[in-house]
């Protein structure tokens, strides 16, 4: 491991366990950000990473390019994919959304040919107008009551607003108009709470009759009034929007390819000389952000947006990363400010946001080409997960109804049974395989990752049918022995599993997601079933494993599963309580998992004590400083996400199926299945899948998960129970056939 290690905010322990982390595992030394008086944001919308790799590869000499600080910028906003709305998220430093007609003004422009200042005095009066900037924003109010009454309740104006408290020069140069339209947003990233700040956006672009739509970017115009703003001022912000390459690509319909892939170069070289010029030409810190990739990415599902970042103290080369994603190479959008007001040295206790500040890595493992092959990964990923879990989910239902098909009409067919048993031996293999094949699935489709999985599977099935005496329980603690393996080692599987987190939907980056964390839950219960008995031995060990998946699921550093800890404290609870007690009240087990719930939430509070702070850190601290409306608003988009899946989603289908089908199975079955450890086990997968379903995030992906896992389990042991019953009779009936030819 090389270079040294140094921690953004030293006097916060949260932070260095994270780096401790990162390096231990990763070996991986990290830096902070250059706490650098000056910064330039370099704001260029519709630059991709097919754009930054060939800046890249193309570079002859490390000189600008591969001297930066790389990384790929999760840009979702709240709502859908846009510059505006992307842009006013990047600056607000949560999930937010633009207001159609959105822009900033100079003063002596008109809209629709009424003046902007008679505009103002019918927005904010003539004492506001009198005190405005250079730059005017006749739809900021608009803009703040709308983020402010949405779950997220992003704050517009308040990063703008900490600079200017901090005595820090805020200016913005530039746009991306087009003929027909005004293209402003630069401005969102300086604006105080009135929705002030100093610019100029015309002079900034000038005329050129071979350039789209005749406009491009005045780098004179603009490295001039950077040097002389610089040398005026002790601390600066300032703010460029490039528009050039935006400008382009809503030309590129109409223009002749080869023209086009021309202008595209030179618009490309002219920003590598500008930046070139930024860069060498004064002390300061310089990002390049691209707030919205090209229209042609967009469509191929490229959604992350390549970040650069030049610091004056800082070794170039490095790759940028966050304890928002805990991922190499990846950051979100909504880490941009707190990046800032850290750099700054500029308090944002008050905002209470959820991002946080980037860091730099640092390490022999890591390389541009490793940056582009992630990024690559992840948009495959993207691009064919719902094909991919489509097919998963239908195959699951159909399994079950063929199970419950053989079970009714086909049970005295051994063939029958066997290969419905090796299946459902298979889709527990298959949890686990989702797993061990992610390296192979960077490099195959749909359909061969789909083919690999299945030949897998059915092969890990039939030998454990044919090799194990307890074949569930087998199957189900090598699901459980690779999750927890992956989990306690950075969770490098999970995260690009397909039934792991997408970082381009950007729910989650790290820990157990919901697809996962339902089938953990279950598959150590059923991993353990043999031992569910009133033995003291037995009570020790199960209670031994369960308190560790525990730890596990509601430590920050590993599982990060809220809903799935308090989940599985409820179902553990009753499961420990009914061995202990085969008899029991109703009323004493509502008590065990109120009571159960409540140590839940209190070993999820202890373990956001360790480690750097997770999303449920920031929820206990919202709620530990009295902000109730948080705590609401999570609730509430919660409720819309389990909403929205059990509208649109095939995880509906198999959550509904697997529930129709135990209810059917436990009536059909509820005086042939005597077995009390495996009654047990159901009974605590029911309330698992059920706990899962009211108190998990996306609840009805856990849910479907957890209960298909109990589902396959009951209806296996079901199936084998009969067969065993058959063969008895069978043998009883050859054995008194014999006893009858022997008397004759």
């Amino acid at each position: 491991m090389k270079g040294r290690t140094y921690v953004f905010e030293k006097s916060n322990p949260a932070y260095s366990f994270f780096f401790f982390i990162v390096i231990s595992v990763g070996e991986a030394a990290t830096t902070d950000l250059s706490a650098s008086e000056h910064h330039t944001i370099v704001i260029v919308p519709h630059f991709s990473f097919e754009d930054a790799k060939a800046l890249i590869e193309k570079e002859e000499e490390p000189f600008l390019w591969t001297k930066a600080n790389i990384g790929a910028m999760n840009v979702r906003p709240d709502g859908a994919y846009q510059y505006l709305n992307n842009m006013v998220t990047l600056a607000a430093g949560a999930k937010a959304k633009g207001v159609e007609m959105w822009n900033a003004y100079e003063v002596d422009e008109t809209i629709e040919g009424v003046p902007l200042k008679e505009v103002m005095l019918q927005v904010i009066g003539e004492e506001g107008l009198e005190t405005s900037g250079a730059l005017l924003h006749p739809l900021f109010y608009k803009l703040q009551t709308i983020n402010a009454n949405t779950s997220y309740r992003a704050k517009i104006g308040h990063l703008g607003q900490m600079l200017k408290e901090g005595e820090v020069d805020r200016f913005v140069l530039g746009h991306s108009d087009t003929i027909d339209n005004k293209i402003r947003y630069g401005s969102l990233l300086t604006i105080d709470n009135e929705g002030k700040t100093d610019g100029v956006l015309a002079s900034a672009v000038k005329a050129n009759r071979y350039a789209p739509f005749a406009m491009e970017m005045d780098t004179e115009f603009i490295l001039n009034e950077l040097n002389q703003r610089r040398n005026e001022v002790n601390r600066s912000f300032f703010v460029i929007e490039w528009g050039d390459l935006f400008r382009l690509d809503q030309l590129k319909a109409e223009m002749k390819p080869s023209h086009y892939q021309a202008v595209k170069e030179r618009q490309l070289a002219r920003l590598q000389d500008f930046l070139q010029e930024v860069i060498g030409g004064s002390q300061s810190s310089v990002w390049l952000l691209a707030p919205m990739m090209d229209t042609d990415s967009f469509q191929r599902k490229e959604q992350l947006a390549p970040v650069f970042y030049w610091g004056e103290e800082v070794d170039g080369g490095g790759f940028l990363t966050s304890p928002t994603t805990r991922q190499t190479y990846l950051v979100g959008s909504i880490d941009f400010v707190p990046t800032v007001l850290s750099q700054l040295k500029l308090s944002q206790e008050d905002l209470m946001l959820p991002g946080k500040p980037m860091v730099i890595e640092h390490s022999e493992r890591l390389s541009h080409e490793g940056l582009f092959s992630e990024v690559s990964h992840i948009v495959q990923i993207f691009k064919t997960r719902s094909r991919v879990l489509s097919i998963f989910i239908l195959s699951l239902v159909a399994l079950l109804f063929a199970a419950g098909f053989v079970f009714i009409f086909l049970r005295k067919n051994q063939l029958a049974l066997m290969w419905v048993k090796v299946t459902l031996l298979a889709a527990w293999c298959s949890l686990l395989f989702f797993l061990l094949l992610v390296p192979f699935s960077r490099y195959l489709n749909e359909v061969g990752f789909l083919a690999l999985l299945i030949g897998c599977s059915m092969l890990l099935g039939f030998l454990i049918y044919r090799f194990c005496k307890v074949p569930i329980s087998v199957a189900a603690g090598l699901v459980f022995v690779a999750l927890t393996v992956d989990v306690l080692t950075g969770g490098a599987l999970i995260q690009r599993s397909y039934l792991g987190f997408d970082p381009i939907i950007g729910a989650r980056y790290y820990g157990i997601g919901n697809e996962y964390g339902g089938v953990y839950i279950i598959a150590v219960m059923a991993m353990l079933v043999h031992f569910l008995s009133r033995k003291k031995t037995d009570l020790i060990l199960v209670s031994t494993v369960l308190l560790f998946l525990l730890f596990v699921l509601a430590s920050q550093a590993y599982g990060t599963n809220a809903g799935g800890t308090l989940s599985a404290a409820i179902a553990y609870a009753v499961l420990v309580m009914k061995m202990y007690s085969g008899s029991i009240q109703t009323k004493t087990l509502w008590m065990a998992g109120f009571f159960a719930l409540i140590g839940g939430v209190v070993l999820l509070y202890m373990m956001q004590l360790l480690g750097v702070q997770s999303h449920i850190g920031l929820a206990f601290e919202r709620l530990l400083s009295g902000d109730f409306v948080y705590i609401q608003d999570m609730i509430i988009r919660k409720l819309t996400m389990n909403y929205k899946i059990l509208r649109h989603s095939n995880w509906t289908l198999l959550f509904a199926t697997s529930y129709l089908v135990v209810a059917v199975l436990i009536w059909r079955t509820r005086k042939q299945f005597l077995d009390v450890r495996k009654r047990l086990f159901l009974q605590a997968g029911v309330i698992a899948s059920i706990a899962l379903l009211l108190l998990n995030d996306s609840g009805v992906v856990a849910a479907a998960t957890s209960m298909f896992c109990v589902v396959a389990s009951y209806c296996y042991w079901l199936l084998e129970n009969f067969q065993v019953t058959m063969n008895s009779e069978l043998d009883y009936r050859k054995e008194k056939e014999s006893t009858t030819e022997s008397s004759s």
